[in-house]
C-alpha cells in the first residue's frame, strides 16, 4: 500500500514507524526541511518538503496512485484542506487527526474518518485514571457512552451476585466478564466473583454510581 502522511511531528513519525514497520510505502509531507531530513534519516520513507495544501504539490507526490492519505497535523484547517484535495483527487482511503470536535461535521461530508488527537485522548486517560484508580481501558464511545473494565475488589457490593441482582441503572451495560484468563460472554444468572474484570458500557453520569458497585470497603 502507498500510504501519504501530512505532518513529521510527533504523531506523523510514529505513523511512519509503524507503517514501515507494517510492509508500506510510505510518503511524507512536511514543509520544515529539518523534519523532513531528520525522518529520512531514520527511516525508508520519502519525504517531501511541500504544502500538502496545495494540488500542485500533492501531485508531484503522486497522489493519484496513493492508497490513502492521513493528515497528522495540529492544524484542523490544514487537515481539512488535505482531505478536501485528496477527495476531489480520488484518494480512495481518508484519514485526519481531528483537534477541535466542533470541526467533525465538515470532515464527515468529505466522507473522511477522523481521529481525535492522541494528546488529548492522553489527558482524558489520565483525568479518568485520577477520578476512578483501579479503573482500565476507558474508551469514549458516542452520546456519552464509554467504554471501561472495572476489578472486583474483596467486599464489593457486587461480589458474590449474579448480574441480574446487580441493579445497574439504566444506561449501564454488562459486556463481558474476565475470570482466570478466561473470557465469559455474562448473562443474567453469572455470578460476579472477587477478581473478575468485568467490562461495561454506560453513561458518563452513571460512571460514579455504578464503579462503586465494585470498590471494596477499603478503597
Amino acid at each position: 500500500m502507498y500510504l501519504i502522511i501530512v505532518g513529521a511531528g510527533r504523531i506523523g513519525t510514529r505513523l511512519v514507524e509503524l507503517a514501515i514497520a507494517d510492509g508500506h510505502d510510505v510518503g511524507v509531507f512536511d514543509k520544515a526541511a529539518e523534519r523532513c531530513n531528520a525522518l529520512t534519516k531514520r527511516h525508508d520513507a520519502v519525504a517531501f518538503q511541500a504544502d500538502a495544501t496545495k494540488e500542485v504539490d500533492l501531485r508531484e507526490a503522486g497522489v493519484e496512485e496513493a492508497d490513502a492519505i492521513i493528515a497528522a497535523t495540529r492544524h484542523d484547517p490544514v487537515n481539512l484542506m488535505v482531505m478536501t484535495l485528496a477527495e476531489r483527487l480520488g484518494v480512495p482511503k481518508r484519514v485526519s487527526v481531528l483537534n477541535n470536535r466542533s470541526a467533525a461535521p465538515l470532515f464527515a461530508r468529505l466522507g473522511a474518518t477522523v481521529v481525535d488527537n492522541p494528546s488529548r485522548v492522553a489527558a482524558q486517560h489520565l483525568l479518568y485514571a485520577a477520578r476512578h484508580p483501579g479503573v482500565d481501558a476507558y474508551v469514549p464511545v458516542a452520546g456519552g457512552v464509554q467504554l471501561l473494565k472495572a476489578d472486583v475488589e474483596e467486599g464489593a457490593a457486587i461480589a458474590g451476585l449474579p448480574l441480574k441482582d446487580a441493579r445497574f441503572e439504566s444506561g449501564v451495560i454488562a459486556a463481558a466478564v474476565e475470570r482466570d484468563g478466561q473470557f465469559l460472554l455474562p448473562r443474567g444468572d453469572t455470578v460476579v466473583e472477587v477478581g473478575d474484570v468485568v467490562t461495561l458500557l454506560a453513561a458518563e453520569a452513571k460512571v460514579d454510581d455504578t464503579i462503586a458497585k465494585f470498590r471494596g470497603k477499603k478503597s
